[in-house]
Parts: C-alpha cells; structure tokens; sequence
C-alpha cells in the first residue's frame, strides 16, 4: 500500500487538476455566449459543449480524486486511514493526560482555551467576562509551569 503522504501529494496534484479545469470552462462559456450573440449558434454549441467537459474534468478530479491502488475515493479513503478517526479501543482518556496536554500546549493554545472556559462559565453564569480575571490566572498558570 502507498504511504499517507503519497496519497496526500495525489490528492493536492488531482484537485490541482480539476482547479486548473474552472478557468478554461468559464472561458468557454464566455465564448460561447459570445459566438450565440453574434447568430451562429454551431459554433455556440461547440464551445458550450468545450465548457461541459471541462466542467466534467473539473468536478471528476475534485469528487473522486481515486489513486491507482486504492481505487476510486482517495479523499475518503485518506482520511479513514491517514487522518485520525477513533482512538484505538485501549485508549483511556483522563484528566492526567488532559491536562499533561494543557501543560505541554503553546501559549496561545492555552490562552485560548483559557478564554473559551470563560465564555463558558460567563454563560452559565451570567458572568460578564474579565481581562483581569483572565490575566489573573494566565499568570497563575506561568507561575506553576
């Protein structure tokens, strides 16, 4: 099996694909509108049919994005085998790790955890919320790690 980060490099090159598909479809509506106000309307078929397949490209690659030995669907297939999903069945979380985490975040992690607990609690509280307070334990906190 390919590695994730093969799948992940086909993925951005295919949408890269389809994307590149967007500007040359709306430039062949563009045309083709251009081709139907001036009465010849073969021309403004051929050019709206341009648009469709390119539209089709673009869509196709964006939608399926499939890698040959996966199949159609690497998107989903990415992300159910690359991308997370559930934590293994032995897996225990607690308030050790929680807040080994907390410990071991940068600071603006913890500030803005900090800072959705207050919006937390000022809403179940009907607390206004306070730069002080917020400062207070913000330096609390530098002080115990």
């Amino acid at each position: 099996m390919p590695s994730c980060e093969d799948i992940l490099d086909h993925i951005k090159a295919t949408y890269a694909i389809g994307y590149a598909a967007r500007p040359a479809a709306e430039n062949a509506f563009a045309t083709a509108m251009s081709y139907w106000m001036s009465g010849d309307d073969h021309l403004s078929l051929y050019y709206l049919m341009s648009g469709v397949s390119h539209l089709k490209k673009l869509v196709y690659n964006l939608y399926v994005a499939n890698y040959p030995s996966v199949g159609d669907f690497g998107v989903p297939y990415y992300l159910e085998n690359c991308a997370g999903g559930d934590p293994p069945e032995d897996y225990e979380l607690t308030w050790l790790k929680v807040i080994e985490a907390y410990i071991g975040a940068n600071d603006d992690h913890r500030s803005g955890w900090q800072l959705l607990v207050d919006a937390y609690q000022a809403s179940m509280y009907d607390k206004p919320f306070d730069l002080e307070y917020h400062t207070m334990w913000v330096q609390r906190f530098k002080s115990w790690a």
